[in-house]
């Protein structure tokens, strides 16, 4: 989103219907890590909103974020 106008700038989603939970951004802002009932997490370029890449659990991911020393 951007802060100012409000307008959505990115639409990041997971393959199926189960879209994205949560999303947290590392400390430079420049990644967003997203989890998702697929049982995944992903780390997305915030600027280009390409995935960067696509971490696979057992379980539903419910939460993850970024070291301090992204």
């Amino acid at each position: 989103w951007n802060p100012e106008t409000g307008d959505c700038l990115q639409t990041l989603s997971h393959d199926n219907v189960l879209s994205p939970q949560v999303g947290t951004f590392n400390h430079r802002g420049n990644q967003v890590i997203t989890v998702s009932k697929d049982r995944s997490a992903r780390i997305w370029d915030v600027t280009t909103g390409k995935l960067l890449f696509r971490l696979q659990h057992q379980n539903w991911v419910l939460q993850a974020v970024f070291a301090q020393d992204d």
